[in-house]
This record gives C-alpha cells, structure tokens and sequence, in this order.
C-alpha cells in the first residue's frame, strides 16, 4: 500500500498478470469469441481491483472471477438474443410493408410454397425434420448422417436459398404486373 491508502500499482499489474490468461481461456471455453472475451475480461478485472478482489487469496479471486465472466458472458447473450430478435421483427415487418397492401402476406407464402417445391431430395428432407417435426440439430444430424455443426451450415444455406428464391418470384411478380 502507498501512503495515502492505495494499492501499489505493480502489486496490482502483477495480480493482473497471475489470473488474466487463465480467466480469459475460461471464458473462452465458455464459448464467447476471443474479441467479446478481451472486452468482458477487461471489465472483471476492473471491478476485481475496485472491489478489493485482487487482495483475496488467489484461488477465491480466481474463483470471483470465473463468476464475474460467467455472469458478464451470460448477460451479453441475453442482449444478442433480443438484438436478433429485434432485427427479425423489423425484416418481418418491412417483408409485409413490401407485399401489396391488400395482399397479408398471401403473395410471400405462395412463392415460399413454389420455392419449397422446388428444394432437391436432402434439403427438402433437412426442412421437413427441421420445420416441420421440430427436430433438434443433434436428431438431425443422426437422421441424415452429418455432424450437428454440418446441420447448421446446411440450414443457413437453405434458407438463404429459399429467401433468394422467394424475392425472385416476387421480382418477377411486380415486373407481370
């Protein structure tokens, strides 16, 4: 301590030193992305020497700052989540705002409904399991023989396709009209 009450800073950069590579890997673990993690990481370790943590035991500050991180990582996913929640609210409505206004929608499912013809043998399969019985990417994958990571990237690329394919047909529509 100095003087006048404060931690000595090399005392703190030390404290720092000892516990920021294994907190970060921590949370890495945890599945956060290494550029959140730096953000959520230094932010602990802020609170941990405000809070006086750095003068704890090191395997309590330790243990203090694998809950901070799993709090922070936690909270950050909930914002994620309402944030992506937001942004399929607004395409939704700007999908509608789109359509013709006595139409409800009905032109937007017809084309889905053709562009869903259309799916070959493994993506019309992949929709069925996925849309239509709810199955889980684990089922999935077990059903058509891939990994649950593989169901995941096969998804997105259908519907990418099905999205492109339905703005095509209504393209099209607009353009007949």
């Amino acid at each position: 301590m100095r003087s006048d009450g404060e931690p000595q800073d090399d005392a703190i950069e030390a404290w720092v030193r000892r516990h920021q590579v294994r907190a970060w890997r921590y949370v890495r673990l945890r599945g956060c992305p290494a550029d959140i993690a730096e953000d959520l990481l230094q932010e602990v370790l802020l609170a941990a020497v405000h809070k006086g943590i750095h003068d704890e035991p090191d395997a309590r500050a330790a243990a203090w700052l694998r809950g901070a991180l799993d709090n922070l990582w936690r909270m950050h996913l909930r914002s994620e989540g309402r944030y992506v929640r937001r942004v399929e609210a607004a395409a939704a409505e700007l999908a509608l705002q789109q359509g013709a206004p006595d139409d409800d929608g009905e032109a937007w499912l017809e084309a889905l409904r053709t562009c869903l013809t259309g799916l070959d043998g493994r993506a019309a399969r992949l929709v069925e399991l996925h849309y239509r019985r709810g199955a889980s990417r684990e089922e999935i994958a077990a059903a058509m023989e891939m990994r649950p990571n593989g169901v995941k990237a096969f998804l997105r690329r259908v519907r990418d396709g099905l999205r492109n394919c339905v703005r095509r047909r209504l393209a099209d529509d607009r353009e007949d009209r």
